[in-house]
């Protein structure tokens, strides 16, 4: 008897069962599903091979015991910042702004790097306050599309599955910092970061090709975006649930900070170069076990704190 199964051209393939019931991607949206999670990947690792260069670089500048105030300054700038934003994101379209920001980020990345060559100590400010707004637009820029291609049901099944992209690229940015310092020096990490930051315009591109024409929204008024905004306020502040919800995210952002501070001012205590705590930065935003135990020219003191497993 001969099985109906390979005589149907629509029945599933064992292949496409294992990708709908793992992934939730359902057939059609395979090439979406992927084009995004590779692009949240690329921006991701970019961030974190950053990151360990943005915390490395002002703790040898200033000390972690200055960190407060970097985080002050990132708060206050972030308004203007964002305000501006808003005005562009209200005149162009989404994919526009992320290839024209995407190429300033490239540009930035590349600057910071011969400003890393001068030695100054400013460089080490002005790179931690940039590096923190270019991301914080990157990713708000990156779920603003996701959320334009995506259904509210694609939305629910899908984006745990472009989230973990992210959580790859925590591992690989960790990885890349480090192989980088290691071979050439904490500064050519900002280069390497900028070519693979190169990805997303093509990401970008190949989304539009495969979304193909779609109906676009009206814009809204300035008004009509404030009033939400109000809205969405007034909704917040007459549901104790939403609100206890949104006293719970500040704490863990600020447990967070205080938790993140300390770990600097052990890396600051505990390393003597730039390059050790560019290194042991990056080891802590991997899993990845390094064997810094086992090499000769790591510093005595170095070897004995990396005796234990970050994780």
């Amino acid at each position: 008897m001969v099985n109906s199964s390979h005589l149907d051209p629509h029945a599933a393939s064992p292949r496409r069962v294992l990708r709908r019931a793992a992934f939730g991607i359902h057939p059609g949206e395979g090439a979406l599903a992927w084009l995004f999670f590779l692009e949240f990947l690329v921006l991701t690792t970019v961030h974190f091979a950053g990151k360990s260069v943005r915390q490395a670089a002002y703790i040898d500048a200033l000390g972690a015991e200055r960190l407060p105030w970097v985080y002050l300054a990132v708060a206050l700038i972030s308004f203007p910042v964002l305000v501006v934003y808003s005005r562009l994101a209200g005149r162009y379209r989404l994919p526009i702004l992320i290839l024209g920001f995407t190429l300033l980020h490239v540009f930035g990345l590349t600057l910071f790097f011969y400003l890393f060559g001068t030695g100054g100590k400013w460089v080490a400010v002005a790179y931690y306050i940039w590096l923190s707004m270019a991301f914080a637009i990157a990713v708000s820029q990156f779920w603003t599309y996701a959320n334009q291609i995506f259904d509210p049901r694609q939305a629910r099944r899908l984006f745990a599955f472009i989230g973990a992209g992210g959580l790859l690229g925590a591992v690989l940015g960790g990885v890349l910092a480090y192989a980088v310092t290691q071979v050439t020096g904490t500064r050519h990490t900002l280069l390497a970061a900028a070519v693979l930051l190169l990805a997303v315009p093509l990401l970008v591109v190949l989304i539009e090709r495969v979304k193909g024409p779609r109906p676009v929204a009206p814009p809204r008024r300035r008004h009509g975006r404030y009033e939400e905004a109000r809205g969405g306020l007034r909704t917040l502040r007459g549901s104790r649930l939403l609100a206890l919800i949104a006293l719970l995210m500040l704490a863990t952002v600020m447990v967070g900070q205080l938790v993140q501070w300390q770990f600097n001012w052990w890396v600051d205590i505990t390393t003597d170069t730039l390059d050790q705590r560019t290194s042991m930065i990056s080891i802590a935003l991997s899993p990845v076990k390094m064997s810094w135990k086992k090499n000769p020219t790591t510093p005595t003191r170095l070897r004995a704190m990396l005796s234990i497993e970050v994780r």
